[in-house]
């Protein structure tokens, strides 16, 4: 992995929330607090950078979500004396998901389980961004994200649900440089040891989801960034050749390759026109 100076990263984090939020006139910023540690150490930093009374943290809950979750937080917002405050999304997640039943047939809520619980999962997650956009209009902020580049390089999230933000602080911590971060920040242990979770249906935690650890996990996506990628069996060889496990190595060099598209915006075309 590799090793950089955690204190200096902080600072240079602070300095990139104040001039993005200071560069757009917005009075402060918005954040998804969900009681975890890439939403836990966002808001610190956004409390540092800014000051608590320009951070406007929402917990936002659907019928599954854990009770631990806002107790964690809760303490995350208490630690930065900040003020959390509760949208449920129960009700417009529903909504959306009786709806498309209603349209098409009960398409959604015959599925099987695990496409069912992704759907759900999409859906939940896009009804926090829309809540979070929502707020920033009315509260003249940006909102701030918490995605951090483990995810984003796998494909771990919602195409314009938890990875929409004005901006992301977190975008080029790997998920183990980020319980790093938390460590200098002071972020409650509670939430650094916790296991990692979406909080997206009951019992889901990411590491049962994509079937790895954190921790190989990155060192793999680390040993990639040297490599070319336009090969993947041949990238999948090299990695493996370097004493990683194969069955891991395929799935997350899948995973990159196969979710590349969430990590840019849509693409077009540029129009030919004839000369007169």
């Amino acid at each position: 992995m590799r090793e950089f100076n955690y204190p200096k990263t902080v600072e240079i984090m602070l300095q990139f929330i104040r001039h993005k939020v200071d560069a757009s006139g917005a009075d402060g910023v918005v954040i998804g607090l969900s009681g975890g540690v890439d939403s836990a150490v966002s808001t610190s930093l956004a409390a540092k950078a800014l000051g608590a009374d320009r951070v406007h943290a929402y917990y936002m809950p659907y019928k599954t979500s854990s009770e631990l979750s806002l107790i964690h937080a809760q303490e995350l917002a208490d630690s930065c004396n900040i003020k959390l405050e509760i949208i449920n999304i129960t009700n417009i997640v529903d909504a959306i998901a009786n709806t498309m039943d209603e349209t098409f047939g009960s398409t959604l809520s015959t599925a099987d389980n695990a496409s069912k619980k992704l759907r759900m999962g999409n859906i939940a997650a896009r009804s926090r961004m829309i809540s979070l956009f929502d707020r920033s209009k009315v509260m003249n902020a940006l909102v701030q994200g918490t995605s951090n580049k483990t995810e984003i390089l796998l494909g771990y999230g919602t195409w314009y649900g938890d990875s929409a933000s004005s901006f992301n602080p977190l975008g080029e911590l790997y998920k183990t440089e980020v319980w790093g971060v938390a460590k200098v920040l002071d972020v409650p242990k509670s939430i650094i040891n916790k296991p990692p979770t979406a909080d997206l249906w009951e019992g889901q935690t990411d590491e049962g989801e994509l079937g790895m650890g954190y921790l190989e996990c990155d060192k793999i996506l680390h040993a990639m960034e040297e490599l070319p990628q336009n090969d993947s069996a041949r990238l999948v060889q090299r990695l493996v050749g370097q004493g990683f496990n194969q069955g891991v190595v395929e799935t997350v060099v899948s995973r990159v390759v196969g979710n590349a598209f969430k990590r840019n915006l849509p693409q077009s075309i540029r129009p030919i026109y004839r000369h007169t």
